[in-house]
């Protein structure tokens, strides 16, 4: 939020915020969704764990959502 100093028409000043526009939240599609899986649990690869996935999903989701 931003404070910002206004005058108006008669000089009179004033102050206002700015607030950050808000965006919809943007999710995974279904192909996102398949390519993490395989990516990160690897189809029974036990070098591959839960935690992987859930940092992949993590940062997809921060990659579409800033």
């Amino acid at each position: 939020m931003t404070l910002r100093i206004m005058t108006d028409a008669n000089g009179r000043r004033y102050e206002t915020y700015d607030h950050p526009i808000k965006r919809g939240w943007i999710g995974l599609t279904n192909e996102e969704v398949q390519t993490i899986w395989k990516n990160s649990i690897g189809w029974g690869d036990p070098s591959h764990d839960e935690e992987n996935l859930v940092r992949a999903i993590e940062s997809k989701l921060k990659e579409k959502n800033t």
